[in-house]
């Protein structure tokens, strides 16, 4: 459905659910009550219109935004997007979402690292509140050095939207791929002790797999961790849980590896082939 006909029906709603509000009194009480009762509250009517000259301005400002997103033409999102936050300094995190998005499904990670440097020099406070969906060029390079580094620096960053521990994990991950094997440890046991079953404990479960080979103890630990996901979560309501944490990008680019995790925690049942 197109932008202008979702206005239109908008507009046609609130419209219609004024006027029923408005002839309430009419249909109960008569026309007299009623031209009493709006006299006395005739303020009403206003905080309605002003209700809707917002919202009505709100979607005239952000046309050009919805026409191009709506259209899919990233390259007009990211020109909009970028004239918002790098001229008028715009960077809300709403801002900052469509332009990582716009970015990823434009195959440009490398506009996220600008974006960053940006924020980094005129908005810190940006910065932190998004550090977790601008160190996604990090976690598509695997690199462990890069991830640890970047993320490390928001851990304690009181401004940063952690969203339940993820920054840490995404600071595990790195500190795993970099060898940095202690450092992993201490950042994913807790976020599998305290986290609810889930798409990020069970991640932070799958990564401390390795452990076993250094400490024999640990296996079942892990085993205990594992059982604590799959009882609470049946195979179906880990793919209702897949499919949701999928509307965030960082989970997203993790696709392959949230894979891996459900086949390690409900594995496939073997095929039994004809004649064999």
């Amino acid at each position: 459905m197109k932008l202008n006909t979702i206005v239109i029906i908008f507009n046609l709603l609130i419209v219609v659910s004024f006027l029923f509000v408005f002839l309430l009194p009419v249909s109960f009480l008569g026309w007299e009550f009623a031209t009493g009762f709006w006299a006395d509250h005739w303020y009403l009517t206003l905080v309605f219109v002003a209700v809707l000259v917002l919202l009505d301005g709100y979607f005239a400002r952000n046309a050009a935004l919805f026409s191009a997103l709506e259209k899919e033409h990233w390259p007009r999102v990211i020109d909009t997007l970028r004239h918002r936050i790098y001229t008028k300094g715009r960077a809300s995190d709403q801002n900052v979402y469509l332009l990582v998005n716009a970015y990823l499904v434009s195959s440009k990670p490398e506009g996220i690292g600008e974006l960053e440097a940006h924020l980094r020099e005129h908005n810190r406070r940006a910065l932190s509140r998004n550090a977790l969906l601008l160190g996604i060029p990090r976690l598509l390079s695997s690199d462990g050095e890069r991830i640890r580094s970047f993320y490390g620096e928001f851990r304690t960053d009181q401004g940063t939207r952690n969203d339940e521990g993820w920054v840490e994990w995404c600071y595990g991950y790195g500190s795993l791929l970099a060898g940095e094997y202690d450092d992993a440890r201490a950042s994913l046991v807790p976020i599998a002790d305290r986290n609810r079953p889930g798409v990020l404990k069970a991640l932070a479960v799958y990564l401390l797999r390795p452990f076993v080979d250094l400490d024999a103890a640990f296996e079942t630990r892990i085993a205990s961790y594992r059982d604590a996901i799959t009882t609470h979560l049946s195979k179906r309501d880990w793919e209702r849980r897949v499919d949701r944490a999928r509307g965030k990008l960082h989970v997203l680019v993790l696709s392959t590896l949230v894979r891996d995790v459900g086949d390690w925690l409900y594995p496939p049942r073997a095929r039994v082939e004809d004649g064999t």
